[in-house]
């Protein structure tokens, strides 16, 4: 008789326990197609003792589906699930080797609790179909790369020969410049060495010019040599 109220107290408290879990929004986990999955499920402290499970949910109950691990910082394996309770941090890890498409659907994390409703965090999985990008968009960037690279490279050949152009037209007008300096500084070097430019000699063709060398010449003569001297000045202003 006691047994018989036992078992309908639980099945009054699972179905208490359905309907609060209803109004649980459940945790969402997002995996690929063909992909390996981990996630946690967190428990309250004090529950470390307990033994956990993940299930699927049909109906508001545990499928056949269902990975029990009772052993506590051990790795529990079913199939291709993976349950690990680690009793430090108070959570559970649950893996799944590789999801599939019909893997979406709604479990069941839970801790088993004796003579009460157990502790269930709801997990919706939805698995989704990992999309390859398009090639059609591949090609269109590799287009649009093409295009800012020519457009750079038509952008730099400008400057390049705008450069050029200034550059080449300096350089004709520097010459002139150049050597103004340079004839400026050569009469700068020459004044500071004490080196004058020599004057033009006198134009010894003009007939007052020829009198006033004649007259020095004369000025110039020796009483001793008068014979020879007299000659040589005759001789240079009939010339």
């Amino acid at each position: 008789m006691t047994g018989m109220l036992m078992k309908i107290s639980l099945v009054f408290v699972n179905m208490l326990q359905s309907q609060a879990l209803r109004s649980i929004k459940p945790k969402a986990v997002v995996a690929l197609n063909g992909k390996p999955l981990n996630f946690t499920c967190d428990y309250q402290p004090g529950m470390q003792s307990h033994a956990k499970y993940f299930c699927r949910v049909e109906e508001d109950l545990c499928s056949a589906q269902t990975v029990w691990a009772d052993k506590h910082d051990t790795v529990v394996t079913a199939g291709r699930y993976s349950l690990y309770d680690n009793t430090s941090g108070a959570f559970v890890s649950v893996g799944l080797d590789i999801v599939l498409l019909e893997d979406s659907g709604l479990y069941w994390c839970g801790v088993d609790i004796c003579e009460r409703a157990d502790y269930i965090t709801p997990i919706l999985l939805t698995v989704v179909q990992e999309r390859n990008f398009p090639l059609f968009l591949a090609s269109l960037m590799g287009i649009m790369v093409l295009l800012i690279v020519c457009l750079l490279t038509v952008c730099l050949f400008l400057a390049a020969a705008r450069w050029r152009r200034s550059h080449s037209h300096q350089d004709a007008e520097t010459p002139t410049s150049e050597a103004e300096q340079h004839d400026l500084t050569s009469s700068e070097r020459d004044t500071k060495n004490g080196f004058s430019q020599a004057a033009p000699p006198p134009d010894c063709d003009s007939v007052e010019m020829r009198k006033s060398l004649c007259s020095n010449k004369y000025e110039e003569l020796d009483p001793s040599q008068a014979d020879v001297h007299i000659y040589q000045t005759l001789n240079d202003c009939r010339d």
